[in-house]
């Protein structure tokens, strides 16, 4: 997912329902250290979804963004992305003093976007394949080999 695409997707959403607070908590979150990891040839390229907390957030609301912006919508197949929500019950997984480190989304004040370490311990614990070779390009891209 390119960093232009992720803001796009923030916009639609803070427009539709007004959010208090959007946390990316997913892969995604990587841009906000690395807009370039996004790009061509970069281990996001291929990224299609966000994975949001967004505060407050009813059954109603989330119903809402799932049609406008989540997978399967008009928006995924006419822009390539899309917004997989996330329940608020997921930070138990993330660590202790998470929320401290996180890091802001460009111009956009009420979005941020998960500290790039804590999300590497996510992703280690989780231990899926996935995870481990987004983990490994990552590190190969900053070690320079």
């Amino acid at each position: 997912m390119r960093i232009r695409s992720l803001k796009h997707l923030m916009e639609v959403v803070i427009a539709m329902v007004h959010p208090q607070s959007i946390t990316i908590l997913g892969s995604s979150a990587f841009l906000a250290h690395d807009p370039d990891l996004g790009e061509r040839g970069h281990p996001l390229e291929l990224s299609l979804d966000a994975d949001l907390l967004i505060v407050p957030c009813d059954e109603r609301q989330a119903a809402v963004i799932h049609e406008a912006v989540g997978e399967g919508s008009l928006f995924h197949r006419e822009y390539g992305v899309y917004a997989d929500l996330m329940r608020p019950e997921i930070v138990t997984t993330l660590p202790k003093g998470w929320e401290g480190r996180c890091l802001p989304l460009g111009e956009y004040p009420s979005v941020r976007c998960v500290d790039p370490y804590d999300l590497a311990i996510v992703k280690l614990v989780l231990g899926r394949d996935k995870d481990m070779d987004l983990l490994k390009a990552l590190c190969s891209g900053f070690m320079g080999q």
